[in-house]
């Protein structure tokens, strides 16, 4: 009885104590789509503006969320405790990892943006790449369709990504293939 009780306060220990850098695992998609809405505004207000210190709030909000989720995110914060528990009888819950990845790519663009924007004399090419930035994030804010998931998925199928990493992601992307090739089998 004492092992059972033992083995009862490890899970819930493990469950309730989540170190700093750690991203949630399920995520609400409601959430993201909150934040996605935000980064579009942020792009939008940056694209109009120019104004380059606006890529600080940007580019930090994209590295706060994929070192350690929603925790010191302002827009994550936002959509995580005063957003989406107000829209809670839509929540979906998905796989985490796919959601960091695609973060991961919000990091590479909003950071080349910056880096395009204060190195060059012009910001068209910064704007190039904001705009694509934007694009995505409309994608995912709007239309709840995830470009960097998709290509996650992709990296999935084509084993690039290791199955332990993601066990939620095992059945989410093993259904889609069987999917795929009953599909195929069948034309």
């Amino acid at each position: 009885m004492a092992v059972a009780k033992a083995q009862t306060d490890t899970a819930s220990n493990a469950k309730g104590k989540q170190g700093f850098f750690t991203f949630p695992d399920p995520v609400n998609e409601v959430a993201a789509r909150v934040v996605a809405i935000g980064v579009v505004a942020q792009v939008a207000f940056l694209a109009i503006t120019h104004n380059r210190l606006l890529f600080i709030p940007l580019c930090y909000g994209f590295l706060a969320r994929v070192s350690s989720g929603p925790k010191i995110s302002p827009l994550g914060i936002i959509a995580t405790k005063l957003v989406a528990p107000r829209l809670s009888k839509y929540e979906k819950l998905v796989a985490g990892k796919p959601k960091r990845f695609a973060q991961a790519i919000g990091v590479v663009f909003s950071f080349g943006a910056a880096i395009l924007a204060l190195t060059l004399s012009s910001f068209t090419p910064a704007l190039i790449v904001l705009i694509a930035l934007g694009v995505a994030a409309s994608l995912e804010g709007f239309l709840g369709f995830c470009l960097g998931c998709k290509i996650f998925g992709i990296a999935f199928n084509l084993g690039l990504v290791n199955c332990d990493d993601c066990p939620t992601c095992v059945v989410d992307y093993a259904a889609l293939s069987a999917r795929r090739s009953l599909k195929e089998s069948v034309n």
